[in-house]
């Protein structure tokens, strides 16, 4: 009972996430019922040309050969039909869920980012959505194969009450042990899948860090811990496989043995007359029907139960934020006054900001800056929404942001992060992820002093930025970041150490750039630069979740009048 409530479940959660494909499922489900019944009814008609060959009734057998090619005809055409409907369901559901996945990749929050690993993350994305696509497949498997099962024990109890529940006995012990080795294979499944997420995890590090690996040479650190992972996913797969050995080998010499016992009493009722060799053609076809059966069902079981830690994984994430409800409020007129109230945060237990107050002002620009570690990034990913305040508010325009619709929220935003990504496209493709306005894209360019720079490419604007950014400087790429910054229609501008890579005259032209636009945006800078600190209205100085508000371009211009 137990089990069935397992399964019920499991078959459930699947459901969920393939619901949008369900209907594609309906002809091979059909397909896949009308090949049991053909699958059953072939021996049958085996055996018939047997006995009528025997009895020189040459028409009946002439007739029993048409109706088997007949019946194995159907049965390869089904096959071909299941498979190809199974097809397109698998190929719409993979991409249904991938979608779903990537769509809540673009939700995640800061919390959610730290807590997933990169790991887990890939392994969602490839081999997890096929296990879920599978599911389908052995879920009918396990179905049909047991109506299969009842049919076959049915039709022995037909024959003999005793053979039926010798056969059944035997069964029962099959299945009992294979569900044994099918469990302790699944938890050593499951337990190597967190090792290779441990080492795709691992690998990805060492990728992203291959340069200091390089240069400061602990690789044999590195290897440390690879050679830890190595031996835990290789004394979880000797025990994985020898569970897989004792099913594949011991349990098939079981049945041999029980084969040959019902082939000696089966020539013993033929040499009584008390049974015709057609009868015996068709037991020993069921028995291997039978037993082929049960290991279907229980290869789908396991299967299945390894599908579901899969299903989980998927779910996990695409769950994360059902509980987080979309505000509806809507933004017009947007004037660009943020404002905090009495925030208090806190992050793994430590306090970040308690009783914060403070007014970021419209049309003019506000520099954060602070040491390392002082809550700049976390006041800037507050404002993003990508953490969330645990008492107080920040409002933009009066209006709490986390009762706005984030995406029409951040679509007020736009952000230069200090550590910005370049896609792998083309500059011109870089810059349409955000304005296709190609006349604004160049116009922006000349104005940051990039254009020049990017003509002299190979390939100008259609030159392909290598992963990771690596044929273009450090400089280029902090340039080509800002300029794409600068293409989205954003009324408040967040610019984290824009300068940073960048000579003396580029910054000028970048400080001339934000007095322009300080006329009709609210900037927020964060910089450890002078240059940009001087040009601001207002500097928020930052240390130990405090901040202190000096209001110097006022006092600045009050001074130059005296």
């Amino acid at each position: 009972m137990y089990m069935i409530i397992e399964y019920k479940e499991i078959i459930k959660n699947n459901y969920d996430l393939i619901k949008e494909d369900q209907k594609k499922l309906i002809p091979y489900y059909i397909g896949y019922f009308l090949n049991i019944i053909i699958e059953l009814l072939i021996p049958i008609f085996i055996a018939k040309i047997t006995e009528t060959l025997t009895n020189s009734l040459f028409i009946a057998t002439v007739v029993s050969i048409i109706i088997y090619f007949f019946l194995k005809t159907t049965n390869l055409l089904l096959s071909y039909f299941n498979r190809y409907t199974y097809q397109r369901f698998y190929q719409n559901n993979y991409i249904t869920i991938y979608k779903k996945i990537v769509k809540e990749i673009y939700r995640f929050d800061e919390e959610y980012k730290k807590n997933i690993s990169t790991g887990k993350m890939l392994n969602s994305l490839t081999k997890d959505i096929v296990n879920i696509g599978e599911m389908a497949n052995d879920v009918l498997a396990i179905i049909l194969n047991t109506f299969k099962c009842f049919i076959v024990i049915f039709y022995f109890c037909k024959i003999s009450i005793l053979l039926a529940l010798f056969i059944l006995v035997v069964d029962i012990i099959y299945i009992k042990r294979c569900n044994y080795l099918n469990n302790m294979i699944i938890k050593y499944s499951k337990m190597q899948r967190k090792e290779n997420d441990k080492l795709i995890g691992l690998i990805n590090q060492t990728l992203l860090g291959l340069k200091d690996i390089q240069t400061l040479g602990f690789s044999s650190s590195i290897n440390k811990k690879y050679y830890i992972i190595y031996k835990s996913w290789k004394r979880i797969y000797n025990k994985k496989k020898k569970y897989e050995r004792y099913k594949q080998t011991i349990l098939k010499c079981f049945l041999i043995m029980v084969k040959t016992i019902i082939y000696f009493i089966c020539v013993y009722l033929i040499a009584s007359n008390q049974m015709k060799i057609g009868i015996m053609l068709i037991i020993i076809s069921y028995f291997d029907s039978l037993f082929s059966s049960s290991e279907n069902i229980m290869s789908a079981s396991q299967a299945i139960k390894e599908q579901n830690i899969s299903v989980n994984r998927v779910k996990e994430i695409l769950e994360y934020n059902n509980g987080k409800k979309e505000r509806l409020g809507k933004l017009k007129n947007i004037v660009g006054e943020i404002e905090f109230k009495k925030v208090y945060f806190s992050y793994d237990n430590k306090q970040f900001f308690k009783d914060l107050n403070f007014v970021i002002h419209p049309k003019k620009i506000t520099a954060i800056i602070g040491d390392n570690g002082a809550g700049k990034t976390t006041l800037i990913n507050l404002i993003l929404r990508l953490y969330y305040p645990k008492t107080g508010e920040i409002l933009l325009d009066n209006q709490d942001i986390n009762n706005l619709n984030k995406k029409a929220y951040l679509k007020q935003i736009s952000v230069l992060n200090q550590d910005t990504h370049l896609f792998n496209l083309s500059i011109r493709q870089n810059f349409n992820l955000v304005n296709r306005d190609i006349k604004k894209q160049e116009e922006i360019c000349k104005l940051i002093g990039i254009d020049q720079i990017i003509k002299r490419l190979p390939k100008g604007y259609d030159t392909i930025i290598d992963e990771n950014s690596h044929n273009i400087s450090g400089g280029q790429k902090r340039l080509l970041s800002l300029a794409r910054t600068l293409l989205k229609e954003a009324k408040i501008l967040i610019l984290d150490e824009a300068t940073s890579s960048l000579d003396q005259d580029k910054i000028k032209v970048i400080i001339n750039i934000l007095k322009k636009l300080r006329k009709n945006h609210t900037i927020i800078v964060i910089t450890h630069k002078k240059e940009i600190v001087n040009i601001a209205d207002e500097i928020i100085t930052m240390a130990e979740g405090k901040v202190k508000i000096n209001e110097i371009q006022y006092s600045r211009k009050k001074s130059t009048k005296e």
